[in-house]
């Protein structure tokens, strides 16, 4: 009975002191990306160092597998490299969410696979997430006043069309599979995560007119499945679901360029800002603009953040008449401090043992089809 004890007892201790360490390294990174636009490597990979030894502490003890705690290493620091490479956070925010990664104590969660929406990882990524969406809404909301009213979404009535249709086809294509050919019952989530990723998928690769081609086999399976089990209300609610959530991508990346975009003097650029255009140079001029040829001489590139080396050599060309050709300025991406909605689904996904994602459709179950 006291060995009982004593292992409840050093297992409920180190997921305190992870969570403690969770919570005041947050409140710390806050303040600092608040006030003064930057995450102290200290403080980053301290909580790297909690996290790793208390994740080597849960294996010792026999509260996890070795190779749980190398894969959530692994593959918690391959997700932020990916964020930080596509621009989506700045190099100390990536970092920053690594170590979040690591020191949420893995006891705490009904899942540790990597399969599942509730394993650490995907549950802090979730929530994160879901808390930039609204952050960046609320945002738009209160920079928006002021100026015009009017709002388009980047897509014309057509183009929505289509992308219902190809949505429709999608969900057709994914549930007719899983009922016919798998054999299994997909839950709402599985299915909306595999809508979304085939449509990327064939966004980035299928050319647009062959899409609607594409969709038809869904649609006619969809709509087969729908009739003959009675369940179209599940695919329309589907449909409207997806629909919605590409509606808001959309939105955000219509509006981020007149929103939450700054153009700045040369220099007044600082590492770790992100330009919306590239510089380089030709063979009579240095130039701005979004893409750029194999072999041109780049400055800097867009959506990725400059480093010291590339701001450095932005300031010594800036002296005389280099980049007078664009006015000798730059557009660069508004930060938003993240370490803030970092540290807050950190300590969400601590509070919850997983994602929002589940809440949320338990509480909105009862208006749900079943």
């Amino acid at each position: 009975m006291e060995a009982l004890l004593s292992d409840v007892s050093r297992v409920f201790l180190l997921e305190l002191t992870m969570i403690c360490a969770l919570t005041l390294c947050g409140c710390y990174v806050t303040y600092t990306d608040i006030h003064f636009r930057q995450i102290p490597n200290g403080a980053s990979w301290g909580l790297v160092a909690v996290g790793v030894i208390g994740q080597g502490l849960f294996y010792v003890w026999g509260a996890v597998e070795l190779a749980q705690v190398g894969l959530v290493f692994l593959v918690g620091f391959a997700v932020s490299y990916v964020l930080y490479i596509y621009g989506f956070w700045a190099a100390g925010d990536a970092k920053l969410f690594w170590a979040f990664v690591l020191v949420l104590p893995p006891t705490l969660f009904p899942s540790t696979s990597l399969a599942s929406f509730n394993a650490p990882l995907w549950a802090l990524l979730l929530n994160a997430l879901v808390l930039t969406c609204l952050v960046l809404l609320g945002l738009w909301a209160v920079l928006r006043r002021g100026r015009s009213a009017e709002v388009k979404v980047g897509l014309d009535a057509s183009q929505w069309r289509s992308l219902g249709l190809e949505l429709a086809g999608l969900i057709g294509l994914v549930l007719g599979v899983g009922t016919f050919l798998l054999a299994e019952t997909m839950t709402f989530v599985e299915v909306m995560v595999a809508v979304l990723v085939l449509y990327l998928l064939v966004d980035r690769f299928v050319p647009q007119n062959f899409r609607l081609t594409l969709a038809l086999p869904g649609l006619i399976l969809g709509g087969y499945t729908a009739l003959a089990s009675g369940d179209w209300p599940i695919y329309l609610t589907l449909w409207v679901v997806s629909w919605g959530v590409f509606f808001l991508y959309h939105l955000i990346r219509h509006l981020a360029p007149r929103f939450f975009v700054q153009a700045l003097p040369i220099p007044a650029l600082r590492e770790g800002m992100v330009p919306r255009m590239a510089i380089y140079a030709t063979e009579s001029e240095y130039r701005c603009g979004a893409e750029v040829e194999q072999g041109q001489d780049v400055l800097c590139y867009a959506g990725r953040p400059l480093t010291k080396g590339q701001v450095r050599t932005l300031h010594e060309k800036s002296v005389g008449d280099s980049f007078a050709p664009f006015g000798h300025a730059l557009e660069v991406e508004l930060a938003v401090p993240f370490a803030p909605i970092i540290a807050v689904a950190g300590v969400l996904t601590v509070i919850l043992g997983g994602s929002v994602i589940q809440p949320l459709i338990e509480l909105f179950s009862p208006w749900l089809p079943s």
